[in-house]
């Protein structure tokens, strides 16, 4: 048996191209706008003028020495507001013996013994945007609370920072008007 291409042999062929010179067109980056930068530019979008028409928070800006949340900073100007002092008749974070967590103590928002009532603000970020295991765990506390005296009252960050005397005058009276609430009274926990 023979092979057809025996006889033939693979040729080199090189085309030698035309020297051309194609120009550069300077384009800048090739990276897109703002690709590498540590600048953030906002544009403001919606009607012109719709910042002023925002309601002003009442209890304003926090100090500067605070370390907690904007809405605890209102309901703590709130408190103050409605003459309780802080230290006396209330206490800001503290740690309550509950056997809860590891250390076996919770932290509360606000604590006020002369009424047995402990407030929490429900922030959207660290209890209902945690997903519906945090605001059981929420609920967990509220029970665990409840068995040393303690009624527990929560209140939504936007009402918190919206109304903040409205909502801490409530809260005294031991009115809850969050949606904590509203689910653990829909669930009965």
């Amino acid at each position: 048996m023979a092979r057809r291409n025996e006889g033939t042999r693979k040729v080199k062929t090189t085309v030698a191209l035309p020297k051309v010179k194609i120009p550069r067109i300077a384009t800048g980056s090739r990276n897109p706008a703002g690709w590498g930068s540590t600048e953030i530019n906002l544009r403001a979008r919606g009607a012109a003028g719709a910042a002023s028409a925002r309601r002003p928070e009442p209890a304003g800006d926090p100090p500067p020495e605070w370390g907690g949340t904007r809405p605890e900073w209102a309901i703590f100007w709130a408190l103050t507001k409605l003459n309780l002092a802080a230290g006396e008749d209330f206490s800001y974070r503290p740690k309550l013996n509950t056997g809860w967590s590891a250390s076996g103590e919770s932290e509360i928002d606000f604590l006020l013994p002369n009424y047995a009532i402990g407030i929490e603000i429900q922030g959207r970020f660290w209890h209902y945007g945690q997903g519906s295991r945090k605001v059981m765990n929420d609920i967990m506390r509220v029970n665990l609370f409840a068995l040393q005296g303690l009624k527990i009252i929560f209140i939504d960050e936007p009402d918190a920072i919206s109304d903040p005397i409205y909502f801490a005058t409530e809260a005294l009276e031991g009115n809850d008007h969050s949606h904590v609430n509203r689910l653990r009274s829909s669930t009965q926990i």
